[in-house]
């Protein structure tokens, strides 16, 4: 989720909180569910934890901050992927993007524990 260098208050702040919940409604799923696999409490370093309390302000109190570290993987992933293969920026390796697209997919998945 991010707030695409907006301010609170701009609407583009809101947009971008309204677009990243999409991804967090389906994180809380696998997380109600019982399927993300989670790190053990205890076993973050001190320094996510402070900045997972920050995000869990925006996504309310109810997931643990080990289910929030699991989101903020899996989605700086597909954020970056998307970002590399939408700029252009894998053209330095690769003509064809989609294979490492559809991999990083695929890991992203079992992160989430889809897999």
């Amino acid at each position: 989720m991010s707030d695409a260098d907006c301010a609170p208050g701009d609407p583009c702040h809101a947009a971008s909180w309204r677009f990243g919940g999409v991804f967090v409604g389906l994180m809380m799923e696998f997380w109600r569910a019982g399927t993300l696999p989670l790190p053990q409490p205890g076993t973050l370093d001190p320094e996510w934890l402070a900045q997972l309390e920050e995000v869990r302000e925006h996504v309310g109190s109810e997931p643990p901050l080990e289910a929030l570290y699991v989101f903020v993987l899996a989605w700086s992933r597909l954020y970056g992927m998307v970002s590399m293969e939408a700029f252009g920026h894998l053209a330095f390796a690769l003509t064809d993007p989609e294979p490492v697209f559809e991999q990083t997919l695929r890991e992203i998945l079992a992160l989430l524990g889809g897999m």
